[in-house]
Formats: structure tokens, sequence, C-alpha cells
């Protein structure tokens, strides 16, 4: 079973979401059941036409004998806008996007990561 909420509020070039997702697994697979939830709050400098957002997020495992560990993360993102007459995310054909994020494991070393990617929008 798996299960998804998530709320979206856009304002101004202020944007803030959360979600919450989960699973429960039946049967003899019973150890990778857990749930997590994620924040993001970001803003639209308009004039620029540039992006940038700021997010956390947590995993936590269902039961003590689970197979997934207790995991954070935290990160930082950009997002450059190509050829965007209004500066509007909906209004453009190719986003160029960067984060950098952080994720934390008990008693393991912090993973650091950077992610890149280029988005068309038909």
């Amino acid at each position: 079973m798996y299960w998804a909420a998530d709320a979206l509020f856009l304002w101004q070039g202020l944007s803030a979401q959360v979600e919450a997702v989960g699973r429960r697994v039946l049967g003899d697979a019973v150890d990778r059941d857990g749930f997590g939830v994620y924040g993001e709050v970001g803003y639209l400098f308009a004039a620029l036409p540039v992006a940038a957002a700021g997010h956390v997020g947590v995993l936590v495992p269902g039961a003590d004998d689970s197979a997934l560990s207790k995991r954070r993360e935290a990160g930082v993102g950009f997002q450059y806008f190509l050829g965007a007459e209004d500066a509007h995310p909906t209004s453009t054909a190719l986003r160029l996007g960067a984060d950098y994020f952080q994720r934390w494991v008990a008693g393991e070393a912090h993973v650091h990561q950077v992610r890149v990617q280029l988005e068309a929008t038909l």
C-alpha cells in the first residue's frame, strides 16, 4: 500500500510546498515500511529570471527492524529560465537548474550530492 499527500502555495513569486508519502508492505516483506516528509520554500526573482529554493526532508522507517534507515536531508537550489518572456515558469521553453543537498544517516558519513538538470516545457 502506498499513500501520498501534498500541498502547494504560490503567491507573487513566493512558493511553499509540503509533501508526505508512506508505504506499508503487506506479506513477508514488511521490513521496507516507512514514511517521509518533505518541505520546500522558494522565490522567483522575475526581473532576472532566476529562482532560489531551500528544502528539508526526513525518511522514517516503519519499524525498528526495518531495512530502511532514518535519513535527513537539506539543500538549496537555483534555476534559470532560458527564453522567459515574462519570467513565469509556465511561459518558458527551457529551465536550467542546479541543486546541492546533504543527507545524514545515523552512524554514517554525510552524503553530499549535486544535481544539474535541463528541463524542456512543451
